[in-house]
């Protein structure tokens, strides 16, 4: 992240990420099983990734189910929006 920050004077990041619980139900998905991938951790608060940095703040939140206009489905971590500051 400090690479990331210390390119960068401002700007927006957009992350894509599981909660725990959609970590643990994973080996579940028929797609993940087959290619063979292993999610090992998931983010049940977006605002901790303000801890990665000094600059970094969460200024917004969407689970999945609203950004898919509704059409998601069962509980979904947030997309968190981070500002550099």
């Amino acid at each position: 992240m400090r690479r990331v920050t210390g390119r960068f004077t401002g700007g927006e990041l957009l992350s894509d990420v599981y909660g725990s619980f959609g970590i643990r139900v994973q080996r579940f998905v028929p797609a993940v099983r087959r290619a063979g991938a292993t999610p090992r951790w998931g983010m049940d608060d977006p605002t901790a990734v303000e801890g990665w940095h000094a600059g970094l703040r969460c200024v917004g939140r969407f689970p999945m189910w609203a950004v898919a206009g509704g059409r998601g489905r069962g509980p979904g971590a947030a997309v968190p929006v981070l500002r550099l500051l």
